[in-house]
Protein backbone atom coordinates (compact mmCIF):
# COMPACT_ATOMS: atom_id res chain seq x y z
CA UNK A 1 0.00 0.00 0.00
CA UNK A 2 2.71 2.67 1.14
CA UNK A 3 4.64 1.56 -2.52
CA UNK A 4 1.37 2.18 -4.03
CA UNK A 5 0.58 5.58 -2.55
CA UNK A 6 3.80 7.22 -3.46
CA UNK A 7 3.48 5.90 -6.99
CA UNK A 8 0.38 7.79 -7.07
CA UNK A 9 2.23 11.09 -5.43
CA UNK A 10 5.03 10.73 -8.41
CA UNK A 11 2.19 10.38 -10.79
CA UNK A 12 0.82 13.72 -9.64
CA UNK A 13 3.68 15.59 -9.69
CA UNK A 14 4.87 14.26 -12.80
CA UNK A 15 1.51 15.41 -14.42
CA UNK A 16 1.77 18.96 -16.50
CA UNK A 17 -1.04 21.41 -14.54
CA UNK A 18 -4.06 21.94 -16.54
CA UNK A 19 -3.61 25.26 -18.87
CA UNK A 20 -6.36 27.74 -17.66
CA UNK A 21 -8.48 28.55 -20.60
CA UNK A 22 -9.60 32.09 -19.75
CA UNK A 23 -11.42 33.09 -22.70
CA UNK A 24 -15.32 33.71 -21.71
CA UNK A 25 -17.33 35.90 -19.10
CA UNK A 26 -16.89 35.89 -15.39
CA UNK A 27 -18.40 37.84 -12.41
CA UNK A 28 -16.97 38.95 -9.19
CA UNK A 29 -17.86 40.86 -6.18
CA UNK A 30 -15.95 43.57 -4.70
CA UNK A 31 -16.82 44.33 -1.02
CA UNK A 32 -16.20 47.49 0.52
CA UNK A 33 -16.92 48.75 3.62
CA UNK A 34 -19.93 46.82 3.65
CA UNK A 35 -20.71 47.32 0.30
CA UNK A 36 -21.29 44.62 -2.51
CA UNK A 37 -20.19 45.85 -6.12
CA UNK A 38 -20.65 43.49 -8.84
CA UNK A 39 -18.29 43.20 -11.41
CA UNK A 40 -18.05 41.40 -14.88
CA UNK A 41 -14.98 40.48 -16.66
CA UNK A 42 -15.46 39.35 -20.76
CA UNK A 43 -12.54 37.73 -21.65
CA UNK A 44 -11.55 37.01 -25.24
CA UNK A 45 -8.74 35.00 -26.74
CA UNK A 46 -6.44 37.19 -29.14
CA UNK A 47 -3.83 35.30 -30.89
CA UNK A 48 -1.75 34.25 -27.92
CA UNK A 49 -3.09 36.83 -25.52
CA UNK A 50 -6.38 37.89 -24.21
CA UNK A 51 -8.36 40.92 -24.86
CA UNK A 52 -10.89 42.13 -21.90
CA UNK A 53 -13.18 44.51 -21.35
CA UNK A 54 -14.94 44.99 -17.82
CA UNK A 55 -18.99 45.72 -16.26
CA UNK A 56 -19.63 47.52 -13.20
CA UNK A 57 -23.65 47.07 -13.74
CA UNK A 58 -24.94 49.10 -10.25
CA UNK A 59 -22.58 51.97 -11.25
CA UNK A 60 -23.61 51.86 -15.09
CA UNK A 61 -20.30 51.02 -16.55
CA UNK A 62 -20.14 48.93 -19.20
CA UNK A 63 -17.32 47.38 -21.72
CA UNK A 64 -14.44 49.64 -20.47
CA UNK A 65 -11.86 48.63 -22.17
CA UNK A 66 -8.40 47.20 -20.13
CA UNK A 67 -5.01 45.71 -20.92
CA UNK A 68 -4.59 41.81 -20.50
CA UNK A 69 -1.56 40.29 -19.66
CA UNK A 70 -0.76 36.27 -19.74
CA UNK A 71 2.07 35.67 -17.47
CA UNK A 72 1.82 31.78 -17.42
CA UNK A 73 -0.81 29.35 -17.74
CA UNK A 74 -2.36 29.72 -14.88
CA UNK A 75 -2.17 33.58 -14.54
CA UNK A 76 -3.49 36.69 -16.02
CA UNK A 77 -2.63 40.07 -15.30
CA UNK A 78 -5.30 42.76 -15.62
CA UNK A 79 -4.36 46.14 -15.70
CA UNK A 80 -6.31 50.30 -16.41
CA UNK A 81 -3.86 52.87 -16.38
CA UNK A 82 -6.55 55.29 -17.19
CA UNK A 83 -8.44 53.89 -13.68
CA UNK A 84 -5.01 52.98 -12.19
CA UNK A 85 -6.20 49.32 -11.24
CA UNK A 86 -4.51 46.23 -11.08
CA UNK A 87 -6.43 42.70 -10.59
CA UNK A 88 -3.88 39.81 -11.21
CA UNK A 89 -5.79 36.56 -11.35
CA UNK A 90 -4.62 33.53 -10.86
CA UNK A 91 -7.02 29.84 -11.78
CA UNK A 92 -7.82 28.00 -9.08
CA UNK A 93 -10.32 25.84 -10.91
CA UNK A 94 -11.12 25.72 -14.68
CA UNK A 95 -14.13 27.98 -13.45
CA UNK A 96 -13.25 30.05 -10.62
CA UNK A 97 -10.22 32.81 -10.37
CA UNK A 98 -8.73 34.25 -7.65
CA UNK A 99 -7.03 37.46 -7.38
CA UNK A 100 -6.42 40.98 -5.77
CA UNK A 101 -8.32 44.05 -6.75
CA UNK A 102 -5.88 46.64 -6.27
CA UNK A 103 -6.48 50.89 -6.89
CA UNK A 104 -4.82 54.01 -5.62
CA UNK A 105 -4.01 52.31 -2.44
CA UNK A 106 -6.43 49.51 -1.91
CA UNK A 107 -6.28 45.96 -2.00
CA UNK A 108 -9.36 43.61 -2.04
CA UNK A 109 -9.26 40.13 -2.26
CA UNK A 110 -11.81 38.83 -5.27
CA UNK A 111 -13.25 35.34 -6.64
CA UNK A 112 -14.21 35.30 -9.85
CA UNK A 113 -16.64 32.77 -11.57
CA UNK A 114 -17.60 31.68 -14.40
CA UNK A 115 -20.50 32.49 -16.01
CA UNK A 116 -22.06 29.82 -17.63
CA UNK A 117 -24.51 29.84 -21.13
CA UNK A 118 -27.65 29.78 -19.71
CA UNK A 119 -26.97 32.87 -17.33
CA UNK A 120 -24.84 34.88 -19.30
CA UNK A 121 -25.91 38.16 -19.75
CA UNK A 122 -28.03 38.69 -23.04
CA UNK A 123 -28.14 41.59 -25.43
CA UNK A 124 -30.68 44.20 -24.77
CA UNK A 125 -33.47 43.33 -27.24
CA UNK A 126 -34.93 46.34 -29.41
CA UNK A 127 -37.20 46.74 -31.55
CA UNK A 128 -35.87 49.85 -33.86
CA UNK A 129 -33.03 50.12 -36.26
CA UNK A 130 -29.81 50.94 -35.23
CA UNK A 131 -27.07 52.83 -37.45
CA UNK A 132 -23.47 52.88 -35.63
CA UNK A 133 -21.26 55.37 -36.17
CA UNK A 134 -18.12 56.31 -35.25
CA UNK A 135 -16.77 60.32 -34.98
CA UNK A 136 -12.80 60.79 -34.89
CA UNK A 137 -12.44 64.01 -32.79
CA UNK A 138 -8.13 63.54 -33.35
CA UNK A 139 -7.64 63.06 -29.51
CA UNK A 140 -10.06 60.72 -28.99
CA UNK A 141 -13.09 58.62 -31.18
CA UNK A 142 -16.61 58.62 -30.01
CA UNK A 143 -18.82 55.94 -31.46
CA UNK A 144 -22.54 55.25 -30.79
CA UNK A 145 -25.52 55.08 -32.86
CA UNK A 146 -28.51 56.42 -34.57
CA UNK A 147 -32.05 54.73 -33.27
CA UNK A 148 -34.53 55.05 -35.39
CA UNK A 149 -38.29 53.70 -36.52
CA UNK A 150 -38.01 50.64 -38.90
CA UNK A 151 -38.77 52.43 -41.98
CA UNK A 152 -38.41 56.02 -43.05
CA UNK A 153 -35.78 58.99 -42.99
CA UNK A 154 -35.62 62.83 -41.95
CA UNK A 155 -36.85 62.05 -38.89
CA UNK A 156 -36.74 64.20 -35.90
CA UNK A 157 -33.97 63.35 -33.47
CA UNK A 158 -33.14 63.32 -29.82
CA UNK A 159 -29.44 63.44 -28.60
CA UNK A 160 -29.52 61.89 -25.32
CA UNK A 161 -26.79 62.79 -22.66
CA UNK A 162 -25.77 60.74 -19.30
CA UNK A 163 -24.88 61.92 -16.13
CA UNK A 164 -21.93 61.66 -13.80
CA UNK A 165 -19.43 58.82 -14.59
CA UNK A 166 -18.63 56.53 -17.58
CA UNK A 167 -21.53 55.71 -18.94
CA UNK A 168 -21.67 53.37 -22.32
CA UNK A 169 -24.94 54.40 -25.00
CA UNK A 170 -27.10 51.98 -22.67
CA UNK A 171 -26.58 54.47 -19.73
CA UNK A 172 -27.16 51.29 -17.32
CA UNK A 173 -27.43 52.75 -13.99
CA UNK A 174 -28.85 50.13 -11.05
CA UNK A 175 -29.39 47.74 -13.52
CA UNK A 176 -31.37 49.72 -15.48
CA UNK A 177 -30.74 50.36 -19.41
CA UNK A 178 -32.35 54.19 -19.03
CA UNK A 179 -31.28 55.39 -22.42
CA UNK A 180 -32.51 51.97 -24.08
CA UNK A 181 -35.68 52.99 -22.54
CA UNK A 182 -36.11 56.25 -23.94
CA UNK A 183 -34.80 54.64 -27.57
CA UNK A 184 -37.91 52.32 -27.68
CA UNK A 185 -40.01 54.87 -26.28
CA UNK A 186 -39.20 57.71 -28.46
CA UNK A 187 -38.77 55.70 -31.79
CA UNK A 188 -42.08 54.52 -31.81
CA UNK A 189 -43.68 58.09 -31.42
CA UNK A 190 -41.30 58.61 -34.90
CA UNK A 191 -38.53 60.29 -33.14
CA UNK A 192 -34.89 59.10 -33.90
CA UNK A 193 -32.47 58.96 -30.83
CA UNK A 194 -28.56 59.18 -31.01
CA UNK A 195 -26.97 57.46 -28.05
CA UNK A 196 -23.06 57.34 -27.96
CA UNK A 197 -20.23 55.39 -25.68
CA UNK A 198 -18.49 58.14 -23.76
CA UNK A 199 -14.80 58.88 -23.54
CA UNK A 200 -12.84 54.99 -22.74
CA UNK A 201 -16.22 53.64 -22.48
CA UNK A 202 -17.68 50.54 -24.98
CA UNK A 203 -16.00 50.89 -28.33
CA UNK A 204 -15.00 55.22 -28.02
CA UNK A 205 -11.42 55.81 -26.90
CA UNK A 206 -9.86 58.35 -24.62
CA UNK A 207 -9.73 58.64 -20.86
CA UNK A 208 -12.86 60.11 -19.11
CA UNK A 209 -10.62 60.26 -15.88
CA UNK A 210 -9.22 63.40 -16.29
CA UNK A 211 -11.76 64.97 -18.19
CA UNK A 212 -14.84 67.58 -16.75
CA UNK A 213 -18.08 68.58 -17.45
CA UNK A 214 -16.20 71.35 -20.16
CA UNK A 215 -14.35 68.44 -21.71
CA UNK A 216 -17.85 66.53 -22.32
CA UNK A 217 -20.09 69.33 -23.35
CA UNK A 218 -17.35 69.52 -26.49
CA UNK A 219 -18.26 65.97 -27.21
CA UNK A 220 -21.73 66.43 -27.62
CA UNK A 221 -21.27 69.68 -29.42
CA UNK A 222 -19.39 67.76 -31.79
CA UNK A 223 -21.88 64.91 -31.88
CA UNK A 224 -24.77 67.36 -32.78
CA UNK A 225 -22.38 68.63 -35.49
CA UNK A 226 -21.91 65.13 -36.75
CA UNK A 227 -25.41 64.15 -36.63
CA UNK A 228 -26.46 67.47 -38.52
CA UNK A 229 -25.23 66.15 -41.80
CA UNK A 230 -26.95 62.63 -41.49
CA UNK A 231 -29.14 61.56 -44.25
CA UNK A 232 -31.20 59.70 -41.67
CA UNK A 233 -32.66 63.33 -39.61
CA UNK A 234 -33.78 66.19 -39.91
CA UNK A 235 -31.45 68.68 -39.07
CA UNK A 236 -34.29 71.72 -38.21
CA UNK A 237 -35.37 69.38 -35.55
CA UNK A 238 -32.58 68.71 -33.79
CA UNK A 239 -32.73 68.52 -29.31
CA UNK A 240 -30.69 67.26 -26.94
CA UNK A 241 -31.75 65.42 -23.73
CA UNK A 242 -30.01 65.23 -21.08
CA UNK A 243 -29.76 63.89 -17.24
CA UNK A 244 -28.26 64.98 -13.77
CA UNK A 245 -24.46 66.13 -15.29
CA UNK A 246 -26.05 65.78 -18.66
CA UNK A 247 -29.00 68.11 -17.72
CA UNK A 248 -26.66 71.15 -17.42
CA UNK A 249 -24.74 69.58 -20.34
CA UNK A 250 -27.82 70.14 -22.54
CA UNK A 251 -28.18 73.79 -22.30
CA UNK A 252 -24.43 74.43 -22.36
CA UNK A 253 -24.25 73.42 -25.93
CA UNK A 254 -27.94 74.23 -27.16
CA UNK A 255 -27.21 77.92 -26.28
CA UNK A 256 -23.77 77.94 -28.36
CA UNK A 257 -24.85 75.52 -31.06
CA UNK A 258 -26.79 76.90 -34.06
CA UNK A 259 -28.35 73.07 -35.37
CA UNK A 260 -30.03 72.73 -31.80
CA UNK A 261 -34.01 73.93 -31.51
CA UNK A 262 -34.61 72.93 -28.01
CA UNK A 263 -33.29 70.95 -24.71
CA UNK A 264 -34.71 69.07 -22.29
CA UNK A 265 -33.06 68.95 -18.86
CA UNK A 266 -33.92 66.21 -16.64
CA UNK A 267 -32.97 66.90 -13.22
CA UNK A 268 -30.30 69.12 -14.69
CA UNK A 269 -28.14 71.36 -11.76
CA UNK A 270 -29.04 75.30 -12.21
CA UNK A 271 -27.56 76.08 -8.39
CA UNK A 272 -23.97 76.20 -8.09
CA UNK A 273 -21.72 73.03 -7.97
CA UNK A 274 -20.67 74.10 -4.23
CA UNK A 275 -24.13 74.61 -2.78
CA UNK A 276 -25.17 70.92 -4.70
CA UNK A 277 -22.99 69.07 -3.53
CA UNK A 278 -23.94 70.27 0.62
CA UNK A 279 -27.34 70.10 -0.45
CA UNK A 280 -27.05 65.74 -1.65
CA UNK A 281 -24.18 65.28 0.80
CA UNK A 282 -26.84 66.33 3.61
CA UNK A 283 -29.96 64.45 1.72
CA UNK A 284 -27.94 61.14 0.97
CA UNK A 285 -27.00 60.99 5.04
CA UNK A 286 -30.50 61.60 6.20
CA UNK A 287 -31.85 59.56 3.72
CA UNK A 288 -29.03 56.31 5.16
CA UNK A 289 -30.73 57.36 8.75
CA UNK A 290 -28.43 59.78 9.87
CA UNK A 291 -30.20 62.24 12.63
CA UNK A 292 -30.05 65.31 15.04
CA UNK A 293 -27.04 65.70 15.87
CA UNK A 294 -24.54 63.26 14.20
CA UNK A 295 -26.26 64.64 10.79
CA UNK A 296 -25.47 68.14 12.28
CA UNK A 297 -22.06 67.34 12.60
CA UNK A 298 -21.70 65.29 9.65
CA UNK A 299 -22.79 68.26 7.54
CA UNK A 300 -20.20 70.65 9.09
CA UNK A 301 -17.36 67.83 7.98
CA UNK A 302 -18.48 67.29 4.62
CA UNK A 303 -18.68 71.43 4.37
CA UNK A 304 -15.26 71.76 5.36
CA UNK A 305 -13.92 69.30 3.36
CA UNK A 306 -15.58 70.84 0.18
CA UNK A 307 -15.05 74.23 0.72
CA UNK A 308 -11.18 73.49 0.93
CA UNK A 309 -10.97 71.34 -2.30
CA UNK A 310 -12.90 74.32 -3.56
CA UNK A 311 -10.37 77.01 -2.49
CA UNK A 312 -7.62 75.04 -3.18
CA UNK A 313 -5.02 76.42 -6.39
CA UNK A 314 -1.47 75.45 -7.59
CA UNK A 315 -0.09 78.21 -4.76
CA UNK A 316 -1.70 76.52 -1.24
CA UNK A 317 -2.39 72.75 -2.96
CA UNK A 318 0.54 71.09 -0.36
CA UNK A 319 -1.11 72.73 2.70
CA UNK A 320 -5.00 72.31 1.62
CA UNK A 321 -4.07 68.43 1.14
CA UNK A 322 -2.71 68.14 4.75
CA UNK A 323 -5.53 69.64 6.23
CA UNK A 324 -7.78 67.72 3.65
CA UNK A 325 -5.81 64.42 5.15
CA UNK A 326 -6.16 65.46 8.80
CA UNK A 327 -9.66 65.60 8.37
CA UNK A 328 -10.46 62.56 6.72
CA UNK A 329 -8.14 60.81 9.31
CA UNK A 330 -10.04 62.03 12.16
CA UNK A 331 -13.43 61.17 10.64
CA UNK A 332 -11.85 57.65 9.84
CA UNK A 333 -10.72 57.44 13.16
CA UNK A 334 -14.88 56.81 14.40
CA UNK A 335 -15.22 53.99 11.60
CA UNK A 336 -14.32 50.32 13.19
CA UNK A 337 -12.11 48.93 10.78
CA UNK A 338 -8.59 47.28 10.36
CA UNK A 339 -5.88 49.98 9.93
CA UNK A 340 -4.48 48.73 6.58
CA UNK A 341 -8.48 48.79 5.33
CA UNK A 342 -8.41 52.39 7.14
CA UNK A 343 -5.06 53.59 4.92
CA UNK A 344 -6.53 52.10 2.12
CA UNK A 345 -9.49 53.93 2.23
CA UNK A 346 -7.77 57.61 2.64
CA UNK A 347 -6.11 56.85 -0.08
CA UNK A 348 -8.75 56.15 -2.47
CA UNK A 349 -10.96 59.06 -1.04
CA UNK A 350 -7.69 61.40 -1.29
CA UNK A 351 -7.46 60.51 -4.87
CA UNK A 352 -11.13 61.26 -5.56
CA UNK A 353 -10.92 64.99 -3.69
CA UNK A 354 -7.79 65.62 -5.97
CA UNK A 355 -9.63 64.61 -9.01
CA UNK A 356 -9.98 67.36 -12.10
CA UNK A 357 -13.54 66.15 -12.39
CA UNK A 358 -14.58 66.81 -8.63
CA UNK A 359 -13.00 69.88 -8.82
CA UNK A 360 -14.53 71.09 -11.94
CA UNK A 361 -18.26 70.05 -10.80
CA UNK A 362 -17.97 72.24 -7.29
CA UNK A 363 -17.26 75.20 -9.83
CA UNK A 364 -19.96 74.52 -12.10
CA UNK A 365 -22.32 77.23 -12.37
CA UNK A 366 -25.71 76.29 -12.59
CA UNK A 367 -26.86 79.84 -12.40
CA UNK A 368 -24.81 81.50 -15.18
CA UNK A 369 -25.64 78.48 -17.47
CA UNK A 370 -29.33 79.37 -16.59
CA UNK A 371 -28.75 83.08 -17.50
CA UNK A 372 -27.18 82.05 -21.24
CA UNK A 373 -30.51 80.16 -22.04
CA UNK A 374 -31.66 81.49 -25.23
CA UNK A 375 -33.66 78.02 -26.51
CA UNK A 376 -37.15 76.51 -25.87
CA UNK A 377 -36.84 74.02 -22.71
CA UNK A 378 -38.24 71.48 -20.82
CA UNK A 379 -36.95 71.10 -17.12
CA UNK A 380 -38.05 68.18 -15.12
CA UNK A 381 -37.53 67.47 -11.94
CA UNK A 382 -38.14 64.79 -9.12
CA UNK A 383 -39.63 66.07 -5.65
CA UNK A 384 -37.74 63.32 -4.03
CA UNK A 385 -34.65 63.45 -5.71
CA UNK A 386 -31.94 63.32 -3.14
CA UNK A 387 -28.94 64.09 -5.58
CA UNK A 388 -30.72 66.99 -7.39
CA UNK A 389 -33.02 68.24 -5.05
CA UNK A 390 -35.77 69.63 -6.93
CA UNK A 391 -37.25 72.74 -5.12
CA UNK A 392 -33.33 74.19 -4.28
CA UNK A 393 -33.33 74.19 -8.42
CA UNK A 394 -36.56 75.13 -9.09
CA UNK A 395 -36.25 78.28 -7.32
CA UNK A 396 -32.93 79.21 -9.20
CA UNK A 397 -34.45 78.64 -12.35
CA UNK A 398 -37.02 80.77 -11.15
CA UNK A 399 -34.56 83.37 -10.03
CA UNK A 400 -32.27 83.22 -12.82
CA UNK A 401 -34.20 82.68 -16.09
CA UNK A 402 -34.84 86.23 -18.13
CA UNK A 403 -37.57 87.11 -18.75
CA UNK A 404 -38.05 86.46 -22.52
CA UNK A 405 -36.76 82.83 -21.69
CA UNK A 406 -39.02 82.08 -19.26
CA UNK A 407 -41.88 82.30 -22.11
CA UNK A 408 -40.16 79.72 -23.89
CA UNK A 409 -39.16 77.15 -20.55
CA UNK A 410 -41.86 74.51 -18.71
CA UNK A 411 -40.59 73.55 -15.53
CA UNK A 412 -42.25 70.80 -13.80
CA UNK A 413 -41.83 68.63 -10.78
CA UNK A 414 -42.66 64.74 -10.84
CA UNK A 415 -44.44 63.70 -7.41
CA UNK A 416 -42.87 60.96 -5.75
CA UNK A 417 -40.21 60.55 -7.92
CA UNK A 418 -36.58 59.97 -7.89
CA UNK A 419 -33.42 60.97 -9.52
CA UNK A 420 -33.93 58.07 -12.27
CA UNK A 421 -37.46 59.29 -12.60
CA UNK A 422 -38.77 56.42 -11.00
CA UNK A 423 -42.33 56.43 -8.65
CA UNK A 424 -40.61 55.59 -5.93
CA UNK A 425 -41.38 54.67 -2.21
CA UNK A 426 -38.72 55.07 0.44
CA UNK A 427 -36.74 56.77 -2.74
CA UNK A 428 -32.86 56.58 -1.03
CA UNK A 429 -30.42 55.69 -3.35
CA UNK A 430 -30.53 51.73 -2.50
CA UNK A 431 -34.26 51.62 -3.60
CA UNK A 432 -32.93 52.31 -7.21
CA UNK A 433 -32.42 48.77 -8.15
CA UNK A 434 -35.54 47.25 -6.52
CA UNK A 435 -37.70 48.97 -8.87
CA UNK A 436 -38.60 47.47 -11.85
CA UNK A 437 -37.68 49.78 -14.63
CA UNK A 438 -35.98 53.33 -15.23
CA UNK A 439 -38.03 56.06 -16.51
CA UNK A 440 -41.86 56.20 -15.76
CA UNK A 441 -44.74 56.62 -18.07
CA UNK A 442 -45.83 59.98 -16.73
CA UNK A 443 -42.12 61.37 -17.20
CA UNK A 444 -41.58 60.03 -20.66
CA UNK A 445 -45.18 61.19 -21.67
CA UNK A 446 -44.36 64.83 -20.48
CA UNK A 447 -41.05 64.37 -22.36
CA UNK A 448 -42.87 63.25 -25.72
CA UNK A 449 -45.36 65.80 -25.21
CA UNK A 450 -42.68 68.70 -24.99
CA UNK A 451 -41.17 66.69 -28.09
CA UNK A 452 -44.37 67.21 -30.17
CA UNK A 453 -44.75 70.80 -29.06
CA UNK A 454 -41.34 71.21 -30.69
CA UNK A 455 -41.15 69.79 -33.72
CA UNK A 456 -44.66 71.36 -35.05
CA UNK A 457 -42.71 75.29 -33.82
Amino acid sequence: MKTLISSLFTLLFCLPLFAQDFAGDWEGELKVMGQSLPMILHITEVDDNYKVTMDSPKQGAKDIPVEAELQSEQELKITSSAMQMEIPLTSVHKDTLEGTFSQRGLNIPMVFTRISDKTETKEVKTTFRAVPFKVDLKTHVLAGEIDTPKEGSNFPVALLISGTGAQDRNSTVYGHDLFVEMAEFLTKNGWAVVRYDERSTGESTGDISKCTTTDLAADVNALVDYIANSPLIDKKNIVLIGHSEGGIIAPMIATKNQHVKSFVSLAGPTVKGLELMKAQAHLVAESSGTTGQDLKEYDEYYSNQVNLVYNRNEENKDSTNRVLKSLLEDQLGLVSLPENEKQQVLNTMMEQLNSPAFYALLHLDGEKVTQNVNKPALYLFAEKDIQVPAEMNTTSLEQHLSEKQKHQTEIKTLPQHNHLFQRCNSCTLMEYETIEGGYSKESLAIILTWLTQIQSM
